[in-house]
């Protein structure tokens, strides 16, 4: 571990001076964090202190959304060969800053559509709503499809939410 302001020995070790406190950055990557409740990350320090050889650190918070994209799964339930069904896809910002949605692709695309699907501003605090089109093609008893969620943000990444649906003939 890298730690700003700590003497590196050769073997990459890091020295804290006796007495002395050092400022230490964890980062947790929270991209497959599904829930919202309470998280818990335990991370060890191992020291060269035979009374305390190995430190933990528990670290307890809460994933927070830049961009809640309700709902998650869109379920269209049991729907017939060739009909067309929509569903409402909602889409808030929770930022202080406008968020743009470059782009919201669907997979499969022949079964699949989305509108509107590019360049839509969200205000900070608001909701935009992009309507979700199923038209299944042949029965299958469980259609599992995606769609994705393109912003300007760098730091939000693409946000992916399943399509299901059961399809029968009658």
């Amino acid at each position: 571990m890298a730690v700003p302001g700590g003497r590196q020995t050769e073997d990459k070790k890091t020295v804290i001076a006796p007495g002395a406190s050092q400022k230490v950055v964890l980062t947790v990557p929270t991209k497959y964090v599904r829930s919202r409740e309470p998280y818990h990350k335990t991370v060890e320090v191992e020291t060269n202190d035979p009374d305390k050889p190995v430190v933990r650190i528990t670290l307890q918070f809460t994933v927070k959304d830049i961009l809640v994209v309700r709902p998650d799964p869109v379920a269209f339930g049991k729907v017939r060969v060739g009909s067309e069904n929509s569903k409402p896809l909602t889409i808030t910002n929770k930022t202080k800053d406008a968020i743009t949605i470059r782009k919201v692709s669907v997979f499969p695309g022949h079964a699949l559509n989305v509108s509107p699907n590019a360049d839509v501003r969200v205000d900070p605090g608001k909701t935009v709503t992009v309507q979700v089109t199923f038209r299944p093609p042949s029965p299958d008893r469980s259609f599992l499809g995606l769609v994705q969620i393109e912003t300007d943000r760098e730091n939000l990444g693409v946000k992916t939410v399943q399509v299901r649906a059961s399809v029968t003939e009658d």
